[in-house]
């Protein structure tokens, strides 16, 4: 078991590498894009799903004091709606690569922007993200586990490793999801220590003060990283409080009133203190933004005219969310998305075994108070966070990543509790996992990654500079991976530019405004034409050229429908799967075929 738990750790930092393109927002909300992101200048006319936005005198993060001047943000970073608070997303992406650069020579009196890579910038978050998941995942997984053997006295105390740190170590949802900087993952590890920390107070029976001040310093970071914090956490103060009501069963109203106000009190304190610390920043971030009213306001001068409502994130995205109109702008799903898709997909067994426990209850309550504090409190995490987030209609699986602590917590053991289908179970976990894992760690949008990894070679070997790269029926490309190296190429070919058209040398190609990274997404072939043919411009007698990038089974369509006008020629290719665009052909060599993300020249 341990040379296993050892591998599965190993194979968490391994998989960081992996191209897969699970979710935009891994990019798009943890701050890697938002810090690093390249300016993408094109006509005003034409859609992009992230702006441009200058950054009056400079925002300083509060981790590593990097100046950053200007972000490309998607809507929920802009002023008008201010719904994430900036410091999650430095904590997952400025913090690691600032402690990185210390190590790295080249780094020396430059700074980030200058000497930090593309691909730097994506794989050391998400390192620090695998080993921050060890730390805060598996390391309160393994204390609770212990807690609850102890309490049973039918079990013997936990000897080696615990099966449950098995299940969480080989689950795909920590080898997918949990070493990326999402910021579901952050909320996830937020949750966790918030269980042991109510493990802890139990068996000290409450007399440390520290733990429920830790409480409130943890809950202030995990509901300004996703306010949907607040539904998982409540069901920790409410085990909390019982825990220590329980240890004083024969003590008057009057003094259980007092453990309680006290316990709020020691938790209020410290989380009122730190959600001032992310309120401050937020507002300093937001108020810096171009066009914003409040010019760089201080946290003292909002709260003195009455504006600081509007900076308190949390609640800015309660009510957002809180809105059926603006979620439809999401997407909406059927109200059992979650209970009867997203679990069962994102945990297979451990969802089945969830559900067969809920049917089969009715009976053998453990007489051991501070084990049916600690189930219930995971089972209510499960019932409460299932129960609420399925009320509301746009349901993306990742909304779910917290319930992999309880689900492992009190069904991981199944796989070695029964006998007889102990193995059968354990069977079904491997093979569910690997091929959950395969598909969204590596094939799924697959070949976004790569390709904006390709470009710079890509540019060296071609005859000019495309005058733009279209993106088209993918998932949104994170600009920040072309970082470092392409300006060369760029220099190379237009040797007689300016110097100042280009930031830097250390820049990466869209940061010379000539060369727009156009995002199109799922947009319709008429806003494609309207948005290449002034590329292209097929009535002067110039040649230029426009890099287009798209599921080989829509180019082929394109190409083909527009031969007389344009040609089409495939100068790069990489396997993916994209479920929005699946290729029509049903014969296995076909679909294996038309299963790839191609980079087409186009030219007149």
């Amino acid at each position: 078991m341990k040379t296993l738990y050892i591998c599965l750790l190993v194979l968490r930092i391994l998989l960081t590498l992996q191209p897969g393109y699970i979710h935009p927002d891994e990019f798009f909300q943890s701050g890697q894009e938002i810090f690093f992101g390249l300016g993408k200048e094109v006509a005003p006319e034409q859609r992009q799903p992230t702006k441009h936005i200058s950054l009056r005198n400079g925002y300083e993060t509060v981790i590593g004091g990097v100046v950053i001047d200007e972000i490309t943000a998607t809507w929920e970073f802009e002023k008008e709606h201010a719904l994430r608070s900036i410091l999650p997303s430095t904590i997952m992406t400025i913090l690691p690569l600032k402690f990185y650069s210390k190590f790295r020579r080249e780094c020396k009196g430059l700074s980030l922007h200058q000497c930090i890579a593309g691909w730097e910038i994506l794989v050391i978050p998400r390192v620090f993200m695998a080993i921050l998941s060890m730390i805060l995942i598996d390391g309160p997984i393994w204390y609770i586990t212990k807690s609850r053997r102890a309490c049973n006295s039918k079990v013997r105390l936990l000897e080696g490793i615990p099966i449950e740190a098995i299940v969480i170590a080989s689950s795909w949802v920590t080898l997918g999801f949990l070493n990326r900087p999402f910021s579901n993952s952050l909320e996830t590890m937020c949750l966790a220590v918030l269980c042991m920390l109510v493990a802890i107070d139990i068996q000290s029976s409450g007399k440390k003060s520290i733990v429920p001040v830790a409480m409130g310093f943890v809950g202030s970071i995990g509901l300004f990283t996703r306010f949907t914090f607040a539904i998982f956490a409540l069901p920790t103060v409410i085990a909390m409080l019982y825990g220590r009501l329980t240890t004083k069963l024969n003590a008057s109203l009057l003094e259980k009133t007092k453990i309680i106000l006290t316990t709020l009190l020691l938790i209020a304190i410290p989380f009122v203190a730190i959600s001032c610390i992310f309120v401050q920043h937020d507002t300093a971030f937001y108020s810096s933004q171009s066009g914003s009213d409040d010019n760089s306001i201080s946290f003292i001068s909002a709260i003195r005219v009455g504006n600081i409502a509007k900076y308190i994130t949390p609640w800015n995205a309660f009510r957002y969310n809180s809105r059926v109109e603006n979620l439809s702008d999401h997407g909406l799903h059927p109200r059992v998305t979650h209970a009867f898709v997203n679990l069962p997909m994102l945990y297979g067994p451990l969802a089945i075994a969830f559900y067969v426990s809920i049917m089969m209850r009715g009976g053998g309550k453990n007489r051991d108070t501070e084990m049916n504090v600690i189930d219930g409190m995971l089972n209510g995490i499960l019932v409460l966070g299932l129960g609420v987030l399925s009320s509301a209609p746009h349901q993306e699986p990742r909304f779910l990543l917290p319930l992999s602590i309880p689900l492992v917590l009190m069904h991981g053991g199944v796989m070695k509790k029964h006998p007889r289908f102990g193995h059968s179970v354990a069977s079904f976990w491997i093979i569910f996992n690997i091929l959950l894992l395969t598909f969204f760690g590596f094939v799924h949008q697959g070949a976004v990654l790569p390709s904006l990894m390709a470009l710079p070679q890509i540019v060296a070997n071609g005859v000019g500079l495309p005058k733009a790269i279209i993106y088209y029926h993918t998932y949104m490309p994170p600009t920040f991976l072309l970082r470092n190296g392409v300006t060369k190429e760029i220099n190379k070919h237009e040797s007689s530019q300016e110097p100042d058209n280009c930031t830097n040398n250390y820049a990466g190609l869209s940061l010379c405004r000539h060369v727009p990274i156009i995002d199109l997404q799922g947009s319709d072939e008429a806003e494609l034409m309207s948005s290449m043919l002034p590329y292209l411009s097929c009535l002067s007698s110039d040649l230029n050229i426009v890099y287009m990038v798209s599921p080989r089974s829509i180019m082929e369509q394109i190409c083909n429908n527009h031969s007389q006008l344009f040609k089409c020629t495939e100068i790069w290719n990489s396997f993916q799967i994209a479920t929005e665009d699946l290729p029509t052909d049903v014969t296995l060599k076909s679909f294996v075929k038309d299963s790839k993300m191609g980079m087409y020249e186009i030219k007149c």
